[in-house]
Formats: C-alpha cells, sequence, structure tokens
C-alpha cells in the first residue's frame, strides 16, 4: 500500500499544514502568487486620470462573474446554513429573497452612508480594480491581503492623502463586510502602514480663512463678479449667510440628490424671519440621522452691506416664487456647489487673493477666526458652529493667516 504522503500528493491536495481555510471554514488550496503578483511590490505606475466609477448606488455588490469560486459567497439578505464566526449558509436551493427585498436591501444599506462616503467608497474600489488590471490580475472577488497592502502603497507612492487612502482601502473593507467575506484589510501590517502614513505626511490646511474684514471686500465686488443684479443678491445672500451661520456649503446648497441619503439642502420654508434670521438645519456631516436643529442668525446692523437678514430679505423679494431649494438662479434652477465654488474664486482673483486658497469651507474657517479673536471661548465656538469635537481648534487661525 503506497505511503500515505503519496495518496495526498496524487490527489492534487497540499499537506495539511498548507491548507488555508474558506470564509466558510472549508479547505482550499493555497496558491503561489503568479509573476504579476510579485511585481506588485516593485511597480507603481502613476495613476491616470480615468472617468469615475460607475453610479451604481449597490456599489458593494459583485456580479458572479468577478467572485472568486474558491470563496464560497451568497447574496446580502440570503439566509445562511450554521457556520463558522456564526453566519448560516443557505439550505441547497432554498432563499427567501424576492426582488422587492433585495431592492429594499440596497436601498437600506445606501441610505445607511452618507453621499460623500458613498462617492470616496465607490472610487476606493474602482481604483483598486484599475491596479489590479494594469498588474494583470483577475478581478475577482473577494480579494487577498498581498493586494490591499500593496494597493495602500501605490496610492502613498502616487502622492494620495493620508486620509484619501483610508478612506479609499476603507471602501475596500466595506465592500468585504457587506457581502460576508473575510476582511483583507484587517491585518497588522496595514495598520502599521497607517500609522506610517500618519507620521511622515503631516500636511498643513492651506485654506486660508474668510474673515469679517475679507467678507465685506468680497461682497464689495460681487457687483463685478456676477452677471446681473439678481445674482449679486443670491450671492450677497448666501455668502453672508454661509459665514455668520457657520454652515458647510452642503449644509446650504445640499448635495447630489441621484444618491440615497443625499441632502437637499435649505429649502424655501427653512427659514423664518422676524426680528432674527430662525435658519432649520436637516441632515448635516455630524448629524446623519437627521434630527436637525434651528439655528438661530442676528441682523449686524453696524455694517447693513454684509448683514445675513437684509441680504436674504432683498434676495427673497426677486426670487421666484417657487418651492424646493432656498437659492436658486433667475430660470429657478438651484444653485450647485461648483457655482458657489466658482463665484467665491471670480471674487478672490478680482482681489488679488490666491484664489486656490479659499474654498467654500474659508467662510466656516473664518468665521470660527473671527469669533475668536473677538474672545468667543472654545466651547462657545462649537456651540456655534455645532462641532461635537476638539476638531475646532482647526479651525482658528492666527489673524496674520
Amino acid at each position: 500500500m503506497p505511503p500515505r504522503r503519496t495518496q495526498r500528493a496524487t490527489s492534487g491536495r497540499p499537506p495539511a499544514r498548507h491548507r488555508s481555510r474558506s470564509p466558510q471554514g472549508r479547505p482550499q488550496a493555497e496558491q503561489a502568487p503568479t509573476g504579476q503578483e510579485r511585481a506588485l511590490g516593485n511597480q507603481a505606475p502613476a495613476m491616470a486620470a480615468t472617468a469615475g466609477p460607475p453610479q451604481d448606488p449597490a456599489w458593494w455588490q459583485t456580479p458572479a462573474a468577478a467572485q472568486d469560486l474558491h470563496h464560497s459567497s451568497s447574496p446580502v439578505g440570503e439566509i445562511q446554513e450554521p457556520g463558522p464566526r456564526g453566519r448560516r449558509a443557505c439550505h441547497s436551493g432554498a432563499t427567501v429573497a424576492t426582488e422587492a427585498t433585495s431592492s429594499e436591501v440596497k436601498r437600506l444599506v445606501s441610505a445607511a452612508f452618507a453621499p460623500s462616503t458613498q462617492v470616496a467608497y465607490r472610487q476606493g474600489v474602482h481604483l483598486f480594480e484599475k491596479f489590479r488590471s494594469t498588474h494583470g490580475v483577475p478581478l475577482e472577488w473577494p480579494t487577498c491581503q498581498q493586494h490591499v497592502i500593496h494597493f495602500a502603497a501605490h496610492l502613498s507612492l502616487a502622492g494620495k492623502a493620508p486620509a484619501t487612502i483610508r478612506a479609499y482601502i476603507a471602501g475596500i473593507s466595506c465592500k468585504h463586510k457587506l457581502n460576508g467575506w473575510v476582511d483583507p484589510t484587517d491585518n497588522f501590517l496595514l495598520r502599521k502602514m497607517f500609522q506610517g502614513l500618519a507620521r511622515t505626511n503631516k500636511r498643513q490646511d492651506s485654506r486660508l480663512p474668510i474673515t469679517f474684514d475679507r467678507l465685506q471686500q468680497l461682497i464689495g465686488v460681487l457687483h463685478t463678479v456676477c452677471t446681473n443684479a439678481f445674482e449679486r443678491r443670491l450671492f450677497a445672500a448666501v455668502f453672508t449667510l454661509a459665514f455668520f451661520g457657520l454652515f458647510r456649503v452642503s449644509e446650504i446648497v445640499g448635495q447630489d440628490q441621484s444618491l440615497p441619503g443625499g441632502r437637499s439642502g435649505l429649502q424655501n420654508d427653512s427659514i423664518r424671519i422676524n426680528e432674527d434670521l430662525l435658519v432649520t438645519v436637516g441632515a448635516t456631516k455630524t448629524d446623519q440621522e437627521g434630527r436637525g436643529g434651528v439655528v438661530k442668525i442676528k441682523k449686524v446692523l453696524s455694517h447693513p452691506e454684509v448683514c445675513p437678514v437684509a441680504n436674504l430679505r432683498a434676495y427673497l423679494l426677486v426670487r421666484p416664487a417657487v418651492t424646493g431649494a432656498l437659492f436658486i438662479h433667475f430660470n429657478g434652477k438651484p444653485l450647485s456647489s461648483y457655482q458657489f465654488q466658482a463665484v467665491l474664486k471670480k471674487g478672490a482673483n478680482t482681489l488679488g487673493w490666491s484664489a486656490d486658497k479659499f474654498t467654500s469651507h474659508s467662510f466656516r474657517i473664518g468665521a470660527a477666526t473671527t469669533a475668536a479673536i473677538n474672545g468667543a471661548p472654545l466651547n462657545t465656538i462649537m456651540r456655534l458652529g455645532r462641532w461635537r469635537s476638539a476638531v475646532v481648534k482647526s479651525y482658528v487661525r492666527c489673524p496674520s493667516s
């Protein structure tokens, strides 16, 4: 009778000590890395400019053709049999999934993520697939730790910010978790790489604040920047509101409504003007569930040209009588964040400022800085800007900036 090890050799199965297990606990063969896979550690081509990833809200789902046949996986929402780590696998041929329940799973999962998070995660998965394709590696899911580790290194060599790299890797992690696969990003080496990124990439925020003085200058040049009187009133209202309300631009003009959970921004019924201005805010970056709140903004009687109440009233006098977004153009189309930024940068160029250092967030930074200059304590600035952590300290800049 042949030796036992000969039987294993002829059966094509590796010795037990070299066998790995699938996410469901079944032994699987561990394959030696191919030439392309070994090359991942030695090549990091520059990331070419490509069109964005497909805008499928269910970005975390993977076509069956792209799933690694060595890994057993089942659609999200499918009931599974008892297995390792408390998971259950489906009975053979049995399912409770319907088209309606599957669509509801997609809708609820997508709504759990902020639109900006979905965009970052989708982009991360898209670039990871492009990275693997560049090296001739099959686009199979789930993926392995080696590919994720070298993808993170590739992003670092391409000059991506640590926060961007973390977001892209988090997208890959989330895709695996939502499909019930073992998370390849949960490993010691990758955690150490993130620590190294934090230590070696001390990037300083180059955005400059729009302080009260700069706001006055910006409002003063709108008549030369804007194409007509209506647009001047529109941008005077939105700029002064952004400053005195310490708003994020997404809270004012909203986000992409094609994405589930996309925030709509301020509506024409979001405001109430009495002696002061009361602004009802819905879902925000720090209030993902949309509990909302009311922001109270006082008149600036000493400087009527930048008074948010006076500028909003002037805009409302000429605003078309339509429901929907508060800030709209004369043709009824909503103001976009892109247009907000574009007019801001035109104004900055007109004033001789470094336009690339001023963004929509400069109003929020400038308002926090102005409040600090005027002696407001940190806890008051946190309350005004609806901050919930010490990150508010990074918004307060010295006057010389």
